[in-house]
């Protein structure tokens, strides 16, 4: 059986979810609305050895080098003084900015970081320059972001993932109806082997249930005590 990947880049997620999604949205407007859930927080991605939160302050810090982006314009590049955003198609120098930022991201407060964030969401593909926007694109999502994502806008899993991520409680019944049955028995591993066979999870996964759900003469590594005939 193939393995399953637990983490998967924005791209990789938009090629593989489009077809089936619950809305008919073209991949382009399918990686919008990913990319504007990232903003407001209600899709975790992350550049690598960053949180989500920190990633946002990344992607924000990238924005403002100065860079082509067709729908969004930052401009006040000296020390200390104010970024003006704007955000839209073919926007121009002498626009009105939708918003203020001063240019030391760091000294923001969480009202003003929101406000950017959420006008952020606004924008689309197109809005972005090429390079900025591959780096978005690649950013990571694990398994359980795309899990939050889905209760988030109450939308159903994704086919590709639906075996693997949303079956724990498919594993902690299949444990219980086991223990039900009395002995262990087989050992962890055989048993995790024959789990894999019906449900896909990860061993991490698996053993964070077998220790929920298992009684303590069942931790013990090795076969199961067989069991002796009683004297005739």
């Amino acid at each position: 059986m193939a393995p399953v990947e637990n983490f998967y880049s924005i791209l990789e997620v938009v090629g593989r979810w489009a077809p089936t999604y619950p809305i008919l949205l073209t991949p382009a407007e399918l990686a919008s609305h990913f990319i504007g859930s990232f903003w407001v927080g209600s899709l975790n991605a992350h550049i690598s050895g960053q949180t989500s939160e920190q990633s946002r302050i990344s992607i924000l810090i990238a924005l403002s080098k100065k860079d082509d982006h067709p729908g969004i314009f930052f401009y006040g590049f000296s020390h200390g003084t104010t970024y003006n955003i704007i955000i839209g198609r073919n926007v121009q120098p002498t626009d009105k900015p939708h918003i203020n930022l001063i240019s030391y991201f760091e000294c923001l407060s969480a009202e003003d970081l929101s406000h950017c964030f959420h006008l952020l969401a606004q924008g689309s593909v197109e809005h972005y320059s090429q390079r900025v926007l591959d780096l978005i694109l690649s950013m990571i999502v694990s398994l359980d972001d795309i899990a939050d994502y889905c209760r988030i806008y109450n939308v159903d899993p994704p086919r590709f993932i639906q075996s693997r991520r949303f079956t724990e409680a498919d594993v902690r019944n299949y444990l219980r109806r086991l223990v039900k049955r009395g002995d262990k028995p087989k050992p962890k591993g055989q048993i995790y082997s024959d789990v894999l066979s019906k449900i896909r999870i990860s061993r991490p996964a698996f053993d964070k249930v077998w220790k929920e759900e298992v009684p303590s003469s069942w931790r013990k590594s090795g076969a199961p005590p067989k069991k002796t005939r009683s004297p005739r």
